[in-house]
C-alpha cells in the first residue's frame, strides 16, 4: 500500500473507535435510531418460532426460492442496499446501518433484536487470542451473549489493514457471521426453554 492508503485506511481503523454511530452522521443510510440501537444492545424479542436447525435451514431454503414471491417490505430493504453497494468513501458504520436490511433480504428478519454487532481493536482480538479463541487474525466471530442472544464482534484492524479490499471483506464477513448468528440465537433460544437441554452450540459460538 502507499501511504496515502494506509493513512486513509487507519482513520477508517480510527472511525470505528471514535465515532457513535448514529442515524443522523456518519454514512448516509436510511435508517433510525432504533434501528441502531437494536444493533448495538439487542432487544427482548420472543423465541424463535424455529424449532431447530434444519427447520432453519428448510425456511431459510423456501425464503431464499429464486423463484418465491418477493414481499414489498424485501424489495424495499434491496434497494437501499444496491444503493449502498455504489457508496464508494463509506464509513465502517454502513454495515451496521445495512445489517437490519441484510437481515431482511437473507434471513427473513430472524436476527432482529437478537444479534448485535461490534467494531473490535486490535488489543480485543489479542485477548480473545490468550483467552482461549481462534486467532486473532481472524475477521470476523460470533459469540453467545446470553439466553437468545449473538453477538457478532467485526476485527477493524485486520479488516481495515490486511486486507486487499477492506468493502468487500467488510460485507462477505458480516454476511458469514449473520449466518453463524442465526444457528447461534437459535441454539440458545432452545436451550433457554428445554430444561436439561444438551442441544450443541455451533462451532466458533462460544459463551461470552
Amino acid at each position: 500500500m502507499s501511504s496515502g492508503q494506509t493513512s486513509h485506511r487507519l482513520a477508517l481503523y480510527n472511525w470505528c473507535f471514535t465515532e457513535r454511530i448514529s442515524a443522523s452522521r456518519g454514512t448516509p443510510y436510511p435508517c433510525d435510531q432504533h434501528d441502531l440501537d437494536e444493533c448495538d444492545f439487542g432487544s427482548d424479542r420472543p423465541p424463535h418460532s424455529l424449532q431447530s436447525q434444519d427447520h432453519a435451514t428448510t425456511h431459510l431454503e423456501h425464503f431464499l426460492d429464486p423463484n418465491a414471491r418477493i414481499g414489498s417490505t424485501v424489495q424495499a430493504a434491496m434497494v437501499r442496499l444496491q444503493a449502498a453497494l455504489r457508496i464508494h468513501d463509506g464509513k465502517p458504520d454502513l454495515i451496521i446501518k445495512a445489517f437490519n436490511d441484510l437481515d431482511i433480504v437473507f434471513f427473513d428478519g430472524q436476527l432482529r433484536g437478537r444479534t448485535t454487532i461490534h467494531w473490535r481493536r486490535g488489543s480485543w482480538w489479542a485477548e480473545w487470542e490468550r483467552s482461549g479463541g481462534q486467532s486473532h487474525k481472524m475477521y470476523g466471530v460470533t459469540r453467545a451473549v446470553h439466553h437468545r442472544r449473538a453477538a457478532i464482534k467485526l476485527n477493524a484492524w485486520e479488516m481495515f489493514m490486511n486486507t486487499a479490499d477492506p468493502k468487500v471483506t467488510m460485507w462477505k464477513v458480516t454476511l458469514h457471521e449473520m449466518v453463524v448468528s442465526l444457528y447461534t440465537s437459535l441454539a440458545l433460544s432452545i436451550l433457554n426453554a428445554t430444561p436439561n437441554c444438551t442441544y450443541t452450540l455451533p462451532p466458533y459460538s462460544m459463551p461470552m
